[in-house]
């Protein structure tokens, strides 16, 4: 574990009530003291890399034996992308997925703003590659059931646009927030296809079609 979390300087931040006597969690420099507050509410953990490599070992456990991941080097570059993600707090599973990789509802949520570059470019491509890798995460994390759809959630669009120096509410911010969605929505696709031709086609694919698009 700690050979794959060694990039990731992870700093002690105590949470709770009491700052002399509350929790003390492990966790990287992108994590606030409210973000520090969210972690210890979904995990008992000591630190981030503690609550997400057991995930991290069910999942690649589940995806190669089922096929949704191709082999272990593929195995091990997507759990290293998913390591990177958290490890920035741009991507994380949502509430459910942290009480058990299996039987929950399958979400992801992404934080848009943590991938505007501090000249205020927006880093599409690993936004791109972020979508589909946790796309892959939520095809793996639940059991095998075609009716359950996997979500992912584009969060803070709001905090992107500012970050970004683009007004929300003027025609520039509505077409950038039209472009990072599209980005998560085709990211998501490309990856929902390439699983399609490894497991084959959702065989609930007709009835859902019209809610999907």
């Amino acid at each position: 574990m700690s050979e794959s979390w060694d990039a990731y300087a992870a700093l002690p931040r105590r949470v709770g009530h009491d700052s002399r006597t509350g929790r003390v969690v492990h966790l990287p420099p992108a994590y606030d003291d409210d973000a520090a507050a969210a972690f210890a509410a979904l995990s008992p953990a000591p630190s981030l890399a503690a609550a997400i490599e057991p995930l991290l070992r069910d999942w690649m456990r589940a995806g190669l034996a089922r096929g949704a991941l191709p082999g272990r080097a593929e195995a091990g570059l997507w759990a290293d992308a998913l390591r990177h993600q958290a490890a920035l707090r741009r991507g994380l599973p949502a509430e459910p997925l942290w009480h058990g990789p299996r039987g929950r509802e399958r979400a992801w949520v992404l934080d848009l703003a943590a991938f505007v570059e501090p000249d205020q470019s927006v880093a599409a491509g690993a936004l791109a590659r972020a979508a589909a890798a946790a796309i892959t995460a939520l095809e793996i994390a639940g059991p095998p059931d075609p009716a359950r759809p996997a979500t992912v959630i584009p969060a803070n669009l709001a905090g992107a646009l500012m970050a970004a120096g683009v007004p929300y509410a003027w025609p520039e911010g509505r077409a950038m927030a039209a472009a990072l969605l599209a980005v998560v929505l085709g990211g998501a696709a490309e990856a929902s296809a390439a699983l399609a031709l490894r497991l084959g086609p959702c065989p609930a694919w007709c009835d859902r079609r019209t809610s999907v698009l």
